[in-house]
């Protein structure tokens, strides 16, 4: 979510399963994941736990581009080049710019976070949350 390009296999698949093991979201995804993928979509994301496919990435944002397995690193490594060949000063302003304001919320977020999740965990249900897990695991 702090990528500024993100490609992903077709195969890819995104999964939060925070609120299924009793605790809470981190690394500022509380606002990175609106931001990005709209407050709908990001509330289903974290809310359900539910997987999300390589194209459901692309369509709601989180990624930028979905690509065939086969074809993913050659991408990233031609679009690498690209940023490469820049004028370094140019494209340090520019990223910084996109940044900039994004960085306060994300900071504030982190801090709301680290501090909801640490109550959390550990907590009875996490524990509980975290035993199911592991015996459904199991059970397979």
């Amino acid at each position: 979510m702090a990528c500024d390009f993100v490609l992903v296999a077709d195969s890819a698949r995104f999964r939060l399963p925070f609120v299924s093991l009793g605790v809470t979201t981190e690394a500022a995804s509380s606002v990175t994941l609106p931001e990005i993928m709209g407050p709908q979509a990001a509330a289903h994301f974290v809310l359900t736990g539910d997987w999300l496919s390589a194209a459901d990435a692309v369509a709601t944002g989180l990624a930028w581009k979905e690509l065939p397995g086969e074809e993913l690193v050659d991408e990233a490594v031609a679009l690498a080049t690209r940023l490469a060949d820049a004028p370094p000063e140019s494209l340090r302003t520019t990223t910084g710019l996109l940044r900039v304001e994004r960085r306060a919320r994300w900071a504030e977020a982190m801090e709301r976070e680290n501090a909801a999740f640490a109550r959390l965990a550990g907590s009875e249900e996490n524990l509980a949350a975290i035993e199911r897990f592991f015996t459904r695991k199991a059970d397979r």
